[in-house]
């Protein structure tokens, strides 16, 4: 009896992408966990630790070497954040390799305190963020008239309007000819948006 090798995001949609014969499935646009842990590897450890992470999460390397070489030639340390409880030596310490990681921070379950958000923005740089913000949301009120029938219903006002311009030998079931369209190009509406 086989398992099934866990195979992470890309890979599948790589693997989607080949086999054409498959109906293709909705993008999935949601952040990629072995991506990010992948990433931290190669920051951590170098591009061994990113391919090792990679055969882990089930992922294909997803970054070429032109780009390994300048995430690692750019990458920069965080600032050090200074120990809560006051002590000098938190602060000339900075981070040890084990806080570098990126990892999820759940307040409820942790037993360490909440880590320091680096505000280092002024709002001279942010004019956008002193006035206050706003959104709009439009609803659809009656969910049995949709877009699609709107859209008929326009085409169908717009056509008995044809219909008059025609002349008597056009009907409202059969082709609508504009007039100043060419003999060749009747406008049936019944067929359009179906």
């Amino acid at each position: 009896m086989s398992r099934s090798r866990h195979v992470g995001k890309i890979q599948k949609r790589l693997e989607d992408v080949k086999n054409q014969w498959i109906r293709p499935a909705r993008a999935d646009l949601s952040d990629n966990e072995s991506a990010r842990l992948a990433t931290d590897a190669l920051l951590d450890g170098g591009p061994d630790a990113y391919r090792r992470a990679l055969s882990r999460e089930g992922e294909i390397d997803f970054l070429s070497s032109e780009e390994t070489q300048y995430i690692q030639a750019h990458a920069k340390e965080p600032p050090s954040i200074p120990d809560p409880s006051g002590g000098a030596e938190g602060a000339s310490r900075g981070l040890d390799s084990s806080s570098l990681q990126s990892g999820t921070y759940f307040p409820m379950a942790s037993e360490s305190i909440e880590p320091a958000l680096l505000h280092n923005w002024t709002w001279a740089e942010k004019p956008y963020l002193k006035e206050k913000s706003s959104a709009t949301v439009y609803f659809q009120r009656d969910k049995h008239n949709n877009i699609r029938d709107l859209v008929r219903r326009c085409i169908s006002r717009a056509s008995q309007g044809w219909d008059l311009c025609a002349g008597p030998s056009a009907t409202a079931s059969g082709p609508v000819q504009h007039p100043g369209r060419k003999p060749g190009l009747a406008v049936k509406p019944s067929s359009l948006f179906e």
